[in-house]
Order: structure tokens, then sequence, then C-alpha cells
């Protein structure tokens, strides 16, 4: 109720507080275990848009111009074969909207990048939006309602008859024949928090989608948005997610430059799908979920609706204005994501040594524990939940996966096992020989 809050400083001052302009008082207090929104008339907007035309452009000078505009000399002239774009997270949603809004042409119809890599991003960022923020990312619990693509993510032209579209993320440079070759790898949390399945689904979850011969995405299994050394549960329920992808991504960055420089093919594409049954539904039974003693698992993850931002808003572009604010929510989207094995890591993507030879339970999820919104999901981590040491401890706790003495009997066990899992990837074009000898090494 307006009542209830005002401009106003509390700090040191009961409600309403002292006034200003710049704070918000509620009283009674604000609670950690809810989120806030404050709707307000702006003024002054920036033109984010034009991050867009001045990426496009400051590529395509350095690789085709002897000089600027002002007769300034391009100090990259004729170096350049060829340009791949790269970017991670909110990074790689700025290229894919790059793509999606048809800047990889440049004014004179050069090609701008050969190659493209978005990391860990499930879709597009707002940016071409009157006052964007494109540090925010729709997710579960935060910024649930703010603008995110309602067309379908897919990178060929699927139909969504809830929207009532048919798009694809490379409708533009298909158009003008201006696609670079594509690797898009992604996370698990990119299928939790970032509605992946809608890359590689219909918006009824009801048939894989093909990739186009331009692109290949690769799915990191078991891994959360960005791999972590820390040894700490901060506002979740479990500790987070140590699996690396570093070493994968790696080798694939050195496949990408390979297709663009010589035309080599790349590794096959990896990722769940329904055909393989390895894409499902997120309810225990359907994921294969382990029922492990003091786990909460409710297969909560971000659901993406069809939403109504008012007429000046383009929602198959990401684009224009917002007049429809909080929007008017329709149709939900179905969301799937990876099954899982017997341990509880997932299956159907690029399987680490760490998830083939693992020591614990991997997830791309995580639940926030009590006061920061229990149960809810928290943020972009993962949890890691590690194996009992012994048969005689996971008995006692009755833990149904096998323990580590029990895996590997020996440290030459899991050695051999890990050694396995790198040789494969190895040989398959998804490890270097350098990274593979040094996780056998550590092994060891």
């Amino acid at each position: 109720p307006a009542a209830d809050w005002a401009f106003g400083d509390c700090s040191s001052t009961p409600f309403p507080g002292t006034l200003t302009k710049l704070q918000l008082c509620l009283k009674g207090g604000f609670q950690p275990d809810f989120i806030y929104e404050f709707i307000y008339t702006a003024k002054d907007p920036l033109i984010l848009g034009l991050g867009l035309a001045a990426t496009r452009d400051l590529v395509s000078f350095f690789r085709y111009n002897e000089t600027d505009d002002a007769g300034a000399p391009n100090p990259l002239a004729g170096a350049i074969t060829a340009a791949i774009g790269e970017g991670q997270s909110q990074a790689g949603r700025f290229l894919r909207t790059f793509l999606d809004l048809g800047f990889n042409q440049d004014e004179y119809r050069n090609l701008v990048f050969d190659g493209a890599t978005p990391h860990i991003a499930g879709q597009g960022i707002p940016v071409n939006v009157r006052f964007g923020q494109p540090d925010r990312a729709s997710g579960q619990r935060e910024n649930a309602l703010y603008p995110s693509p309602d067309s379908p993510p897919t990178w060929a032209p699927t139909l969504d008859p809830l929207a009532r579209r048919l798009a694809g993320n490379a409708d533009a440079c298909r158009e003008t024949l201006s696609c670079p070759k594509i690797f898009h790898t992604v996370s698990s949390t990119e299928f939790w928090q970032g509605r992946m399945s809608l890359n590689i689904t219909d918006a009824l979850g009801q048939r894989d989608v093909a990739l186009p011969d331009f692109v290949r995405l690769y799915h990191f299994a078991s891994t959360q948005h960005t791999p972590t050394t820390s040894n700490s549960t901060g506002m979740c329920q479990q500790l987070q997610n140590p699996a690396p992808f570093f070493e994968l991504r790696r080798a694939l960055l050195i496949a990408l430059e390979r297709w663009v420089l010589t035309g080599v093919e790349p590794p096959p594409s990896r990722y769940p799908t329904l055909a393989a049954g390895t894409l499902v539904p997120p309810d225990a039974k359907s994921v294969n979920w382990p029922a492990l003693p003091g786990i909460r698992y409710n297969g909560l993850l971000s659901t993406m609706y069809v939403r109504d931002y008012g007429a000046e808003f383009d929602a198959r572009r990401l684009s224009g204005i917002i007049s429809q604010e909080p929007p008017r929510v329709g149709a939900p989207y179905t969301m799937l994501v990876p099954k899982l094995d017997a341990d509880g890591n997932e299956l159907g993507g690029l399987r680490s040594p760490s998830i083939q030879a693992p020591r614990g339970t991997h997830t791309g999820w995580a639940l926030r524990r009590a006061g920061f919104g229990e149960n809810e999901l928290c943020g972009l981590t993962g949890s890691y939940i590690p194996f009992r040491a012994t048969r005689a401890d996971r008995l006692a706790a009755n833990d149904p996966r096998p323990s580590i003495e029990e895996r590997y009997p020996t440290p030459a066990a899991y050695a051999a096992a890990v050694e396995t899992a790198a040789n494969e990837l190895l040989k398959a074009g998804y490890l270097l020989p350098e990274d593979a000898a040094r996780l056998i090494a550590a092994a060891r």
C-alpha cells in the first residue's frame, strides 16, 4: 500500500525516515525473503542499440579500411585474415542479439565476424530497448518479468504457436548470407535458469529442432554457469559445483579457429535431445534424480511465458519501447532439462573426466537456504554433493550412490578412470593433448 513506503532514509530515523530522493523506506523494514520491484517514469534514455552498430563498425574498420574517415591510418590494415567474436554470459547474449538484428554485415555488405562463439548464453539481451538495463538477466527468482526473447531462440526458424510467429536467431544473417560459423557452448545452469531447452526444441517441448549446418552446440554436462573454486555454500543449501569445463572449451576454441581458417570440420555437437531420451521434464521421476538423504529436490526452473509489454515493443526482435509495466503474462512455454545417470550427473552432453570419473553429484541448479527465499533457485550456481568415503558410511546414511572406496578401491583405480575418460575426449577432438596429460597427471 502507498502508505507503507516512502522516499526516505530509515537507517537512523523511524518510518517514514528522513526525506531523500535516492532511497526507499518500507514500514516494518525490507525482508531478504522477498524481492521488491519499484516501477517509475524515467527520463533521458541512452541509445543503447548504438553499441551494436559500434561493434560492427569497429571490427569492419580494422578488417577492411586503410584509414578512418578523418584520414588516421588503421594500425591493423591488411593484417587480419579472419575475425571471431567471443562473448561469455551477458556478452554472449550481446553476440546473439548482434546476429539476430543483422549486424554481421557492415554498411558495404562485408562480413564482420567469420566465426562467433556465444558462451553460457541461452538467449539474447535487451540492449535495443528504451531504458534497457543490459546487466540484468531473467531468472526463476530474479528479474522474472524483465524482457527476454519471446521468439524462438533456436538457430533455425521454428514455429512458435504461443507467440504466433515463425522465427530463429539466425534469420537476419541467413537472409543476407552473412552468417558466421557458430560454436554455442553452454553449462547446465542455462537449462535451469536460462531456458536453454527452447534453443533445441519447439515451444511446446514436443520435438527436437535441428541445427543449421553452420552451427555447432556443445553442452558441458553437470556444470554450473562458471565453475567455482569456493568451498562454501553462501546463500545456497549445498556446496557450489566445481566441475570444470575450461579444458573442453579450450579445445573447442581451437576447433572453431581451424574451421574458420581452413574449413576442417569440428567435432560433432554434443547436447541432450528428445530423440535420445536425454532431454526430459524436470520432475524427479523423469529426470532420474537419486533420492539423496538430506537433499531437497523440487525440479524448480526458470519458466518463460508469453508476455505483452505494449504495442511499441517488438518482442520478436527484443527491441523498442516498454509501455506496459509490468507486462501482461500469457501462456507458459515447456521447459526441459538433461536426464541424469544413477549418480545424479547429467547425460547427453560433453562429460568431462570429472563427470565420467566422479567423486560426487554435480548439478546445474542450487536452492536458496532459509532467510534468502528458501527453496527457490540460488542464482547461477550449481550444487556439489560428495560421495561418502566408505560403504559403511553410505549405508549408515542411506545414500544410494556407491562410495569412493566401492568405485575406486585404490588410488590407481581412480587415476585409470580419469585416464580413460581423458583419452576418449582427446581422441574425439574435445580435449587438447597438453590438457589431457595434465588432467591424467593430476589424477595420479
